[in-house]
């Protein structure tokens, strides 16, 4: 099973040779991003190794690509940007697993291309450039679905294309049409039906190509397209709140943005957290974990731990670094895992948890039995889950919590600045109705519904 679903196996048999097998995996594992195995026989665990190794640092570098084939490929993509007239660039979850955000966010900039994001790419392109149109799909607030079938040229960096990601296939760019950036190649078609593929890592040819591009030479548009949505303008356009107004989903996701910092790493677990996420209007700098693949509820808690605990090694190393770790976490989902909130609380980590009570599985609700028994779920007393996980009450560890069920009552708890800015754990809990849901996901259940139909 593991060689299925895994990029490096290995088999610790030998003690001379147990350290570069080790050495190894942990060197696929962060090139490629993806899980690795260690099988670690029983009776080898007390067994010495050599140490020597440990000496050396690893190298995580990826090989050059050939610079023939590079240079080849890379003059065929600046010939195609030159020669369109309508390009756009869509970026997915490849850009950030292939370590290729920076030299994306070049891309955009210096071409000044309309860009967008899918789904599960969200938070790989800086949100305050001009040219950001948000995420590309077929339902929401703005969709531009037709537009983009007329471009001419569409750069489709990092693809992942699922059934959720692509809005049921419905938003994967026309082949004719589209340079395919992947993690070992770039595939450019043809509108014959032919396509050239050069086996490249992007993140050099991306290098390659911006070397060659210049910017001020680059066709610019006319007028630039207005149907496509401005980021900015979707929250100045947001009604006036008051204190005594609920809190909805439809607007929640959108006003929430203004609490969001740079460096913050923002997650959202799978539900009404994954779908409503997809509105937050992000600072530059910013990054969003989210599930846009496997939608395993209760994923979300656990992964904040890792990336908590990630966060203060990396502020220990370097202590300009700044940002915090933000979980939107669904009542459901939270009970799946909820265990996970003992080790944040045994590892004394700082993190804030905003956790949606809606009362049980909405998605399950929309989707079939409304008011069916195994869309419920126990009604617990969230707030007192630290507490029974172990939090202490001396002060050596801090624990923050609160309810919100209107605005003025989560606007309070949040400008605060021990909240906003304090170390340990800080946790919300947002009373919801439990058949309130962002209007995106009612509108793709419908969709999905009509597809399967």
């Amino acid at each position: 099973m593991c060689f299925k679903i895994t990029q490096v196996q290995e088999n610790l048999m030998d003690v001379s040779t147990a350290p570069a097998q080790i050495d190894r995996a942990i060197i696929a594992c962060v090139r490629h991003k993806r899980p690795v195995y260690i099988q670690l026989p029983a009776d080898m665990v007390d067994a010495k190794v050599p140490s020597a190794p440990l000496s050396t640092a690893l190298d995580f570098t990826l090989e050059h690509n050939d610079d023939q084939m590079e240079r080849a490929a890379a003059n065929a993509i600046v010939e195609k940007i030159h020669q369109s007239k309508q390009p756009f660039i869509l970026v997915d979850a490849g850009a950030s697993r292939y370590n290729i955000v920076t030299e994306v966010n070049d891309l955009v900039k210096v071409t000044g291309f309309p860009t967008a994001t899918t789904p599960f790419g969200k938070g790989a392109v800086d949100e305050t450039l001009r040219n950001f149109h948000g995420v590309y799909g077929t339902v929401g607030d703005h969709v531009f679905v037709d537009w983009v079938k007329n471009c001419d040229l569409v750069l489709y960096i990092g693809p992942f294309e699922n059934n959720v990601n692509t809005y049921y296939f419905k938003t994967i760019p026309e082949a004719s049409k589209t340079i395919r950036f992947e993690e070992d190649s770039v595939q450019i078609s043809c509108a014959n039906g032919e396509h050239n593929r050069w086996a490249l890592h992007p993140g050099g040819l991306l290098r390659r190509v911006l070397t060659q591009l210049d910017g001020g030479a680059l066709r610019q548009y006319v007028e630039y397209p207005k149907q496509l949505p401005n980021l900015p303008a979707l929250l100045t356009s947001l009604p006036r709140v008051q204190k005594t107004d609920l809190l909805l989903q439809d607007t929640f996701w959108k006003r929430i943005s203004g609490f969001f910092e740079p460096g913050d790493i923002i997650m959202t677990e799978t539900g009404t957290p994954s779908t409503g996420g997809r509105d937050f209007v992000l600072p530059r700098q910013t990054t969003l974990i989210n599930s846009g693949v496997w939608l395993s509820i209760g994923y979300m808690l656990g992964s904040s731990q890792g990336v908590a605990l990630a966060q203060r090694d990396l502020v220990a190393e370097d202590s300009s670094r700044r940002g915090r770790t933000i979980l939107f976490e669904g009542d459901g989902s939270f009970q799946m895992t909820a265990q996970e909130l003992s080790t944040i609380i045994h590892k004394r980590l700082d993190m804030i948890i905003f956790l949606i009570n809606n009362d049980g599985y909405t998605i399950e609700r929309l989707v079939h039995g409304k008011d069916a028994i195994y869309n419920d779920i126990a009604p617990w007393r969230y707030l007192e889950a630290p507490s029974c996980f172990g939090a202490p009450n001396d002060g050596s560890y801090v624990t923050m919590t609160a309810r919100a069920s209107t605005w003025g009552e989560l606007m309070e708890i949040i400008s605060k600045d021990d909240f906003k800015y304090g170390s340990g754990l800080r946790m919300v809990e947002i009373m919801m109705e439990r058949m309130d849901a962002p209007v995106i996901l009612k509108r793709l259940l419908e969709s999905y519904s009509a597809s399967a139909s």
